[in-house]
């Protein structure tokens, strides 16, 4: 008699322990991610000033390569505006790293500005569309762009906090799916 084969997404398991070693892969992953998910929902602002921290680096870093291939490898001197150009960008991730709110606030209306933008000409592409379906997708899509964009620019760490506690809420529904289908084909593959 042949062996039962079980499924797991695309891999198909031919023997009782791959399939439930397959369950245990997808379970203990997610349990990680749940507590992720958590720490988003409990500690927002936590995350946020993180996120914060962490563009506050990549702000450093970027001024420091944009420095290093100035002076080095196009061979200019550091007073040249590639060099200042590096130098400013590093003192601003500085400003970023000694108070995070200042990163989270230009991202913020940075992203808030780009959201408007975007919600106009979603708004305006609504006229070229022939069907009228999606015509008001696209309006409606436009107008929620525009007011997202326009709670980023008025309250943009309010708003960064809202984000990052959707974003948990959605990480601990899916992290929870996962664990359930995990043990659903652990169960299943007995």
């Amino acid at each position: 008699m042949y062996p039962k084969h079980y499924y797991h997404g695309d891999f198909e398991s031919k023997s009782y322990g791959d399939a439930h070693l397959l369950s245990l892969r997808s379970v203990v992953p997610s349990l990680a991610t749940l507590l992720l998910g958590a720490i988003f929902v409990a500690v927002p602002r936590f995350v946020d000033t993180a996120i914060g921290e962490m563009l506050g680096l990549a702000v450093v870093f970027l001024g420091l390569i944009v420095l290093f291939v100035t002076s080095v490898i196009l061979s200019r001197p550091i007073v040249s505006i590639g060099g200042f150009t590096g130098v400013v960008i590093a003192i601003l991730g500085g400003l970023f790293l000694l108070n995070p709110k200042y990163a989270l606030v230009l991202a913020g209306s940075l992203t808030g500005v780009g959201l408007i933008f975007q919600g106009v000409m979603e708004f305006r592409l609504r006229a070229a569309s022939p069907a009228a379906n999606f015509a008001r997708f696209l309006a409606a899509l436009g107008v929620l762009s525009v007011i997202g964009g326009t709670l980023l620019l008025v309250f943009p760490l309010l708003t960064l906090s809202a984000l990052t506690m959707a974003v948990g809420v959605w990480i601990i529904v899916a992290s929870t799916l996962r664990i359930s289908y995990g043990m659903w084909m652990n169960l299943r593959s007995r």
